[in-house]
């Protein structure tokens, strides 16, 4: 006897019993093995936002000095890292059993198989959108000396470079750091990323499906062409709209970028970012190799030709 006491029924029910017991022991190893395999994947991948928050802080602070911001440093701080690790960690925390396992082993490599289909709109949401768009860009546009567009064509060539680079895992080949997949799934990055283009007056063709008509015994019928360079070229295109805005911000005063940038924010209502991630502090002078514990006391809030739509706390 198991749960249940099953000598003292007929034979029918005690099968009933039997099956019933067997159905709530597999039940509990199932979720066991899920909660297992939910843990693993939680504890890789929080590895892997980090070392992705590594190479974007790198990628960054080596295109800042390229572009004539080398009294400045970019880092991503542990509060931040922890909430991006939180929200995605929450994700896959929520992520359904998967259906017909054999073992532990099993189970785990399901769990796996989905969040790697699924995980780009999670980063563009928790990590890509808050980086660039939450964080560098603010942190530039509130930076003093050079004009706005400056800044902006600044934001322009770290972002197109980010896009361009790659970063690689254990056991695994160089993959784009932000990824391609980002730009198919709905999510914040796709949408902000579209958002900022439409604000400066392009159009970025950000899915462009192919369909050709075919008979069938039925009649006419619509056919999806397969393209498997999809996600490339959708990157390719939208690194050439940003490349085209640059270009085109040689012609453009500094008056029309201001108020441009004054719209943009205003358009972000209570999404504007707030002080916490006002990331660009000043290196500490030469022959101190220290950096004091503090970050705001090496944040840099220069007065402003107009007034800025961020609120900082």
């Amino acid at each position: 006897a198991g749960f249940f006491d099953t000598r003292s029924h007929p034979p029918r029910v005690r099968r009933t019993l039997i099956v019933n017991e067997m159905t709530i022991v597999n039940d509990l190893i199932l979720r066991e093995w899920h909660g297992n395999a939910r843990a693993k994947l939680q504890d890789e991948t929080k590895g892997r936002l980090h070392k992705r928050c590594d190479v974007l802080q790198t990628i960054i602070q080596e295109q800042l000095k390229e572009n004539g911001y080398g009294e400045f440093s970019f880092w991503i701080p542990s509060e931040k890292r922890s909430e991006i690790c939180a929200n995605v960690g929450e994700i896959i925390r929520q992520n359904r059993m998967p259906r017909k396992v054999d073992n532990a082993q099993d189970c785990y490599k399901k769990t796996r198989m989905w969040w790697h289909r699924d995980k780009s709109k999670f980063l563009g949401s928790f990590l890509f959108k808050p980086v660039l768009f939450d964080m560098l860009l603010p942190g530039l546009l509130h930076h003093g000396g050079v004009s706005r567009k400056q800044h902006l064509k600044a934001f322009l060539s770290i972002f197109m470079t980010i896009l361009a680079s790659n970063i690689r895992f254990p056991s695994t080949a160089p993959r784009p750091i932000v990824c391609q997949q980002c730009f198919l799934a709905n999510n914040k990055f796709k949408a902000e990323c579209d958002r900022f283009v439409r604000h400066f007056g392009y159009e970025w063709h950000r899915d462009e499906t192919k369909i050709r008509s075919v008979q069938t015994a039925q009649g006419k019928k619509n056919k999806y062409v397969s393209n498997k360079s999809r996600c490339k070229d959708i990157v390719a295109s939208f690194i050439a709209v940003l490349d085209k805005m640059r270009a085109a911000m040689e012609q453009q005063s500094d008056e029309f970028i201001q108020l441009k940038i004054q719209e943009w924010y205003a358009g972000q209502d209570s999404q504007a970012p707030t002080g916490s991630t006002y990331v660009l502090l000043k290196l500490p002078p030469r022959g101190n190799n220290t950096i004091e514990q503090d970050p705001q006391q090496h944040i840099s809030r220069p007065a402003l030709p107009i007034q800025p739509m961020i609120r900082f706390s």
